[in-house]
């Protein structure tokens, strides 16, 4: 059930016209005026709904998880968490959605079943802290990037964002096929209007050239290591050379 912002003000004037209720027993309340502010909360609460009422016009999503593996398909979560949508031109706050980062799809909750928000619609949405923006790759100044949903990690002069994705990796032991669901998120560094992909050390430090010794030595001092903190190394390298700018 999608919520809304304007829900509390549904009940904080229906508790109004219960208290105005009680105190006309000792007091002649104005009952016309009691009537008429619980008609004005059913409008409010009817217009919140109309508005988001066509976030529920894309297909259903039919779960296709695999048992056999561990973990899941979706980011961070599998459960349904409230976050914001910019869905058909509009912001929609507090609605429960999940992303899939294998498929690229975000869903939402109708009536206890999951239902898909259509990607033409969807621009932008945010999930955990996290801001997504979907990306056409027709607009992209990088052969290597798709059309779909990006994080954006890092704005400035420079830029990092993340494909989010994952990769179902299944293997046979003993006869019995297992696995799990392994992390592939790719990082791309917007630099002059270009987007580069960075997935190593080495490719990090081109995107810098004109400040390659500076930020390795940054780096070294912030005893970043790539292999095992890559996107903390990713995003203050960018941080780093953005303020050797200024």
């Amino acid at each position: 059930m999608i919520k809304s912002k304007l829900l509390p003000v549904l009940f904080c004037l229906l508790l109004l016209g219960a208290a105005g209720t009680v105190r006309a027993q000792v007091v002649q309340a104005d009952t016309a005026f009691l009537q008429s502010a619980k008609s004005a909360a059913v409008a409010v609460y009817k217009q919140a709904v109309g508005r988001q009422a066509h976030l529920f016009n894309g297909p259903s999503y039919v779960e296709y998880r695999k048992p056999q593996l561990q973990g899941h398909p979706f980011f961070e979560t599998d459960k349904l968490t409230e976050g914001d949508v910019y869905y058909d031109g509009a912001w929609f706050r507090q609605v429960p959605i999940r992303y899939d980062v294998i498929t690229d799809e975000v869903m939402t909750d109708n009536g206890g079943a999951l239902q898909k928000l259509l990607p033409g619609k969807l621009a932008s949405f945010i999930l955990n802290g996290h801001t997504f923006v979907r990306f056409e790759r027709d607009s992209l100044a990088g052969g290597s990037m798709q059309t779909g949903y990006y994080d954006l990690l890092f704005m400035d002069t420079v830029s990092v964002i993340a494909k989010r994705s994952k990769l179902a990796q299944e293997r046979v032991e003993r006869g019995q096929v297992t696995g799990e669901y392994e992390v592939t998120d790719k990082y791309y560094i917007w630099k002059a209007g270009t987007y580069y992909q960075v997935n190593s050390k080495g490719t990090l430090l081109d995107v810098f050239q004109d400040k390659k010794k500076q930020v390795r030595k940054h780096l070294q001092a912030k005893k970043l290591r790539f292999n095992k903190q890559k996107e903390e190394a990713i995003i203050e390298a960018a941080r780093f050379y953005a303020s050797l700018q200024k």
